[in-house]
């Protein structure tokens, strides 16, 4: 006779691990099935949490839903698994000119915006890395989460819990049913994919539009003091607490490799040799995949054939600002069927899948 289980989460990204916690916690039996050595954006993720993006320094999507939670979600994780995961630090980006100075006042000053951002004109100390003589925009809740350290942190729950599992799916294994999807000795009553990019190859969900694009990252030590604030100009840097920075990242919309290369180092190089006249040496860099998806919303739902079927993806480079709260979302939708949100619901794109099932 099979093992039960309610769900079967594949994939251990940012992803597939707050659906986890989220399942686990509302008393819902769960197991996870990982490729550790498999091609992730996760691992190499910086991990900043930024609520005004673009040229235009606009709110980021769903921002008043989203960041009053994000400082108390992961202080409680914090307390859960007892590890420093997250690093609150104000994200300041350098203004160019007179007329940006005049915009980001304008910004700051607008009582929407008031909760996340504000102008200064000197507040911190990097004149000395960079020219901020215009001052800066810098937000009132930013930082970022340690992710590799989440995801292990998370593996390990799930080992301890008998719920983790060290093991590529075969798609072609499982027993599909309306209610319920056989596959090996378990049963579940749904199966969510969590796998990253590496959607493209599912038999089930290929047919979605992921835009997805290729980051690299390096880590570099650097004879600067920005340990208490994140920069932000055309790259980020990232001091961490071991003293070196992350610096990146790139955005290369062709190459679909986990591979590192030598125009990616250089591109990150160049640009913060513009930025700084500070001294710098490399250490490491790393590349990944990141689920971007075409419309920048999330995919959340049911297989539109199988309802035993789901996935919940396309975080792309904001997993860790949107995983918390679509995770409850999700969660709530899979156990107490409520509505999900159209924007982030598959079924917008259910054309896709009928013309791909015709043919």
């Amino acid at each position: 006779m099979n093992q039960s289980f309610d769900y079967l989460i594949v994939g251990q990204g940012l992803a597939g691990s707050f659906l986890a916690l989220e399942l686990i916690e509302k008393g819902e039996k769960v197991m996870v099935y990982d490729n550790p050595n498999g091609p992730s954006s996760s691992k190499v993720a910086a991990g900043i949490f930024n609520p005004v993006t673009g040229k235009r320094f606009v709110k980021t999507w769903f921002c008043d839903e989203i960041y009053p939670n994000i400082i108390p979600y992961y202080q409680s994780l914090e307390a859960k698994f007892g590890v420093k995961i997250l690093h609150k630090t104000p994200i300041l980006r350098p203004i160019e000119s007179v007329k940006e100075q005049n915009q980001i006042i304008e910004l700051a000053d607008d009582p929407e915006n008031e909760p996340y951002v504000a102008f200064e004109l000197s507040p911190y100390e990097i004149n000395d890395f960079t020219n901020a003589k215009f001052g800066v925009l810098s937000t009132k809740i930013g930082g970022w989460v340690d992710v590799p350290l989440f995801l292990e942190t998370i593996k390990k729950y799930l080992i301890e819990k008998s719920s983790y599992i060290n093991q590529i799916v075969d798609y072609e294994q499982f027993i599909v049913e309306n209610d319920s999807v056989n596959y090996r000795k378990f049963s579940f009553k749904k199966v969510i994919f969590c796998e990253g990019y590496s959607t493209v190859n599912n038999l089930y969900f290929n047919w979605l539009p992921f835009n997805a694009v290729k980051g690299e990252v390096l880590n570099l030590k650097m004879d600067a003091s920005l340990k208490n604030f994140i920069l932000l100009k055309g790259i980020f840097v990232v001091p961490t607490p071991n003293g070196t920075y992350k610096v990146g990242a790139t955005y290369n919309w062709v190459d679909k490799t986990s591979e590192i290369t030598k125009d990616g180092r250089n591109e990150i190089e160049e640009k913060l040799r513009k930025l700084t006249k500070n001294d710098f040496e490399f250490i490491s860099q790393s590349a990944g995949i990141r689920p971007a998806t075409v419309d920048r919303r999330p995919f959340l739902g049911l297989h539109p054939k199988y309802n035993s079927i789901g996935i919940f993806n396309g975080l792309g480079t904001k997993g860790v600002s949107l995983g918390p709260y679509f995770s409850q979302h999700f969660a709530n939708f899979l156990i107490n069927n409520a509505q999900l949100n159209s924007d982030v619901n598959i079924n917008r794109f259910s054309s896709l899948y009928l013309s791909s099932d015709s043919e």
